[in-house]
């Protein structure tokens, strides 16, 4: 079972019907987007609590729509639909918290302090209102995971695995992600850290 799962993920994929250059777009478009969200959120609400996340939601419906209607006609190639999924969600759902779990458990016994999700930052934990609750379920549950997994999954790993290689489109396609991650959100850890131990 695990050599025939190796097995498929360092085979090389069937191309996509885009290049590089589509995927780098929708790269794109997901920065633009967020910035496009946070903006309008800014506009809407201002300085208020829960508005970063509603930015973010914003941002995230925006990729969301962006990308499916400039991939509508390529739908099957995004290679999202549920046939192309063996592994029972839930099972995957369970995996990846358990990982973000003992990635926060490592942090909080290393650096001595907890730190939140990035997209959490800025909210005060102790007197979260209905609303902030709602917008944390929706960004962190819902409106992130779903952008993330049509722009990286859906768009930048299948034609990073035709053109390199299994792993090594994998193992790009992270990287990727982790630059994206790291230019959107750090400066979240430098301005609303200091209060979260």
């Amino acid at each position: 079972m695990i050599s025939s799962l190796m097995q498929r993920i360092g085979a090389s994929a069937t191309p996509p019907t885009w290049t590089i250059f589509g995927a780098a777009g929708a790269l794109f478009v997901a920065f633009l987007a967020i910035i496009i969200g946070t903006t309008i959120s800014a506009v809407l609400i201002g300085d208020q609590p829960g508005g970063a996340q509603l930015g973010w939601i914003i941002g995230a419906a925006i990729t969301v729509i962006v990308i499916v209607q400039l991939r509508r006609t390529d739908a099957e190639h995004l290679r999202l639909g549920a046939n192309t999924l063996t592994t029972p969600p839930l099972f995957l759902a369970l995996i990846a918290f358990g990982f973000a779990l003992a990635i926060d458990v490592i942090v909080l016994a290393v650096g001595g302090a907890f730190l939140p999700a990035p997209a959490l930052l800025g909210l005060n934990f102790g007197s979260l209102s209905a609303l902030e609750w709602l917008l944390a379920f929706v960004l962190l549950v819902i409106a992130h995971p779903l952008a993330h997994e049509i722009t990286f999954r859906g768009v930048v790993q299948p034609v990073l695995r035709a053109q390199m290689g299994g792993w090594a489109g994998i193992f790009i396609t992270a990287l990727v992600y982790a630059v994206f991650m790291f230019v959107m959100f750090p400066p979240n850890y430098g301005a609303n850290s200091s209060g979260i131990t």
